[in-house]
């Protein structure tokens, strides 16, 4: 059974992202939805990348993603399309450059908002004491990229909702006006959670995304977590010689993950986490 790590806990919410704001673009004459202007704004990105032939391909995720939501009728494909990518890339680039040309009080009055909001929400009440969350902030719609042949590579990143979101909220009072999910668990990590849908429902690889906004690392409660996680390997050591047997058994016997463990332990190589495909994926 869970032990309870606190009594009391609430928080603010997170920080919703601002939301696209559509300005009217038009594709082959026709005005398109919000949702399809943001989606093809965001793939602009891609124009002129290493990712430009895949995301672009026919069959990619991404047009799987926004056909539904181009106009009812309109006969279009990426060929069609290129105009006013090509044209929102270009304001794309204009939008940066006036944003490096602003003024060092502008900058610094763009900054003071965001940590006026992260004073407000990248903090929580921990048994009455004040303390800091590792982030606050809720991913904005976007398209997905992720390494090798992940099958959710370019599927678009709907929005979240406060719906969608939920907060740990233990012996307190919620946020004023919170219309989203709240849950009581003394036992938990997290502050808050939500869950990103990634894709259509109707494709092979749509899946609900989970996400967790934890206490930042130097709160208490981490710590004793992470403390928990060295006795832990304290007590590893203790039941060493046995451990190494049931791995050379397992491995002996054609186990995948024994052996991979077996390996591990004799090497002394560990897989790393490089994204480059052309160069070795071991590190020692």
């Amino acid at each position: 059974m869970k032990r309870n790590r606190f009594n009391q806990l609430t928080s603010a919410g997170p920080i919703f992202p601002a939301g696209y704001k559509a300005t009217g673009w038009e594709l082959s004459g026709v005005k398109l939805s919000p949702l399809a202007e943001e989606m093809l704004w965001k793939a602009a990105q891609f124009l002129d990348s290493d990712y430009e032939k895949e995301a672009f391909a026919v069959t990619s995720n991404m047009w799987i993603c926004l056909q539904p939501e181009l106009p009812k009728g309109m006969v279009a494909s990426w060929p069609t399309c290129q105009e006013i990518l090509r044209e929102m890339k270009a304001e794309q680039e204009n939008l940066k450059a006036a944003k490096k040309a602003l003024s060092k009080e502008e900058k610094l009055a763009e900054k003071a908002v965001k940590d006026a909001l992260k004073e407000i929400h990248g903090f929580a009440m921990l048994d009455g004491e004040r303390v800091r969350l590792a982030n606050c902030n809720i991913e904005e719609p976007n398209w997905i990229l992720t390494r090798s042949k992940d099958p959710r590579k370019f599927c678009w990143k709907y929005v979240v909702e406060a719906k969608d979101v939920t907060l740990n909220i233990v012996n307190d009072q919620p946020p004023v006006d919170w219309n989203g999910q709240i849950k009581s668990d003394p036992t938990a990590m997290w502050v808050m959670k939500y869950s990103i849908n990634c894709g259509l429902p109707t494709m092979r690889c749509f899946k609900k995304l989970n996400k967790v906004i934890a206490f930042h690392g130097e709160v208490s409660v981490r710590q004793e977590a992470i403390e928990g996680k060295f006795d832990v390997a304290e007590n590893i050591l203790s039941e060493w010689s046995r451990i190494q047997k049931e791995v050379l058994d397992a491995a002996r016997k054609g186990r995948h993950d024994a052996i991979i463990v077996y390996l591990i332990q004799e090497t002394g190589i560990r897989i790393g986490g490089g994204r480059d495909a052309t160069k070795m994926a071991f590190q020692y």
